[in-house]
């Protein structure tokens, strides 16, 4: 329930930004793992550990995202959805994770 959009009565619903949320998802799923696996094969990682590490960077955008946004009225929207994308990216980017560094 945390993730539906907080709407206030009366209030103008204003069209989501598709940049702002595009970016952050792809941010998300396929930057930071990247970044994740060039850092971590560049440090000497290999094996298991690369795998554990590129993996737990692959997983979704954390629900204290859209707490904050909500506690501080910035954003909340686009951090509802940005979390409700990548948890159900989350399953292939991982299956990817495992098939092409599974070790």
């Amino acid at each position: 329930m945390a993730l539906a959009p907080v709407r206030v009565p009366g209030a103008p619903v204003d069209p989501p930004a598709r940049g702002p949320f595009v970016l952050a998802t792809v941010s998300k799923s396929v930057v930071h793992p990247a970044l994740v696996w060039a850092v971590g094969t560049a440090a000497g990682l290999e094996g298991t550990a690369l795998t554990a590490v590129v993996a737990t960077a692959a997983l979704p955008t954390a629900q204290n995202v859209v707490v904050y946004a909500t506690r501080y009225r910035c954003a909340v929207g686009l951090a509802s959805r940005v979390c409700l994308v990548t948890t159900i990216l989350a399953a292939p980017v991982l299956v990817l994770v495992a098939g092409v560094l599974g070790s």
